[in-house]
């Protein structure tokens, strides 16, 4: 498996991890602030 930095990764079974499907429409600036804008709505609320 070869991640998007170009580093590869073995490939074990059972391996754990998660991801995101993104198919909003948005800016490069909005897709780097999404995650930061998030963690403070969960901090604050």
């Amino acid at each position: 498996m070869k991640t998007n930095y170009g580093k590869i990764l073995p490939i074990t079974q059972q391996m754990q991890g998660s991801g995101d499907i993104i198919t909003d429409d948005l800016r490069l600036i909005e897709r780097l602030f999404m995650p930061i804008k998030k963690l403070l709505k969960e901090r604050w609320l």
